[in-house]
């Protein structure tokens, strides 16, 4: 097996060991049947809306990512199925903030001083310069448990129903 197999493996299994946890909201909420019509998901929706917006995306939309707690929770006032994905890079990290709870924040200084959790190529961290974040050693069993327990965490303070583990780039793997 290839070092890039490996890795994309080890990604593979970081991002279902996550994805696959018991719900860690009060009520456990599911994505609709997807035969019986068309489910709207929407990538973000605007932080602080008006009762009409609320109203409006909570009765129309399955669901949405990236979203604050107050916000998760007008919503589910309107909808308490209402579902909503905790958003986290997959196999990257970088300095963008992403939301915990009810604020925008970054444990980039954290990350960044953990040199051995970088993929590299030499002695240089593999930088994603379209987005600006590194690509992260995901066969590392240390950053594994840091991501997993840092995204159950920031889901439960955002009372997510699971994580939207972007950026996994097969491509970066490979020379």
């Amino acid at each position: 097996e290839s070092s890039a197999m490996k890795m994309m493996m080890a990604a593979i299994a970081l991002i279902l060991v996550a994805t696959t946890a018991p719900p860690l909201s009060a009520q456990a909420r599911f994505f609709p049947n997807t035969r019986s019509g068309i489910h709207l998901f929407s990538d973000q929706l605007q932080d602080g809306m008006t009762a009409a917006q609320y109203s409006f995306a909570a009765n129309r939309y399955a669901g949405c990512q990236k979203m604050l707690l107050s916000d998760v929770r007008n919503l589910r006032s309107y909808n308490p199925g209402f579902i909503v994905l905790h958003y986290q890079l997959g196999c990257g990290n970088g300095p963008a903030p992403f939301i915990d709870g009810d604020v925008w924040t970054s444990d980039w200084a954290h990350v960044n001083a953990q040199d051995n959790w970088f993929m590299k190529s030499g002695m240089s961290r593999l930088y994603q310069a379209a987005w600006g974040w590194y690509l992260m050693d995901v066969s590392n069993a240390s950053y594994q448990l840091y991501w997993i327990d840092t995204c159950k965490e920031r889901m439960r303070r955002s009372e997510c129903d699971a994580v939207f583990a972007d950026s996994f780039t097969i491509d970066a793997y490979f020379d």
